[in-house]
């Protein structure tokens, strides 16, 4: 049978487990299978004896069977009961969305994908993606947080939008930074942004209160002599 004998060459080629030995604590197999001569000669494996007929004839194994080399994956990964063929790739000098994203694109358009087959991004692609919309949603909600809690303590919605306007105009500075460096945005990239806008926000509500300080107990009007003060 087709199912035996190829089972039987696995054996004799890749070897099988046919007893261990111990040694004190350690555990070693032992193989059964053809020597190393005899699996790296292609010759040799052609003529290996598959039967012995009554009469004496030899049934080898390249009167049943081409053998020949060929070029293949040396092991064969599966995942999801599925086969699985992972080809690695590093970024250097770009960030790694906009990377992924010319290569979706260019093997959408370049490389035929037969029946049965489809691709899969995953590696710390995924994992940039999957915290990139993680704090995007925090993002949001802080941002929320943050006007919640500076109305409650100026009770005014004009100081508290007054105060958060000074965060996108931190960015500028930051983003225009980015544009004349090496132009990678990561995580990295985010939690700084975070950092930025804490800082932002904090110089805001310094200055503010520092403005409602001088109207409240200096008698100062909001002017732009009281604004920009000169020593």
């Amino acid at each position: 049978m087709a199912g035996e004998l190829s089972e039987t060459l696995e054996k004799a080629l890749n070897g099988e487990v046919s007893a261990q030995v111990l040694d004190q604590r350690k555990t070693f197999n032992v193989y059964m299978r053809f020597d190393d001569k005899s699996r790296a000669n292609l010759h040799l494996i052609k003529q290996t004896v598959l039967k012995i007929m009554p009469d004496g004839r030899k049934v080898t194994l390249e009167k049943v069977a081409d053998v020949f080399e060929s070029q293949g994956p040396n092991q064969i990964n599966r995942e999801n009961a599925q086969r699985r063929i992972v080809v690695s790739a590093n970024s250097s000098g770009r960030d790694l969305d906009s990377l992924v994203s010319e290569v979706q694109d260019r093997i959408q358009k370049q490389v035929p994908v037969p029946e049965g087959y489809f691709i899969q991004y995953g590696g710390q692609f995924e994992s940039q993606k999957s915290a990139s919309r993680l704090i995007l949603l925090l993002g949001i909600l802080s941002l929320i947080g943050i006007f919640i809690v500076l109305y409650a303590h100026f009770k005014s919605s004009f100081i508290a939008v007054q105060i958060m306007l000074n965060i996108p105009m931190a960015l500028i500075g930051s983003l225009v930074a980015i544009y004349l460096s090496d132009r990678v945005f990561s995580i990295a990239t985010m939690v700084a942004f975070i950092t930025l806008c804490g800082i932002a926000s904090r110089n805001g509500i310094m200055m503010i209160s520092h403005y409602l300080h001088l109207m409240k107990y200096e008698g100062e009007t909001f002017t732009k002599e009281m604004v920009i003060e000169v020593p």
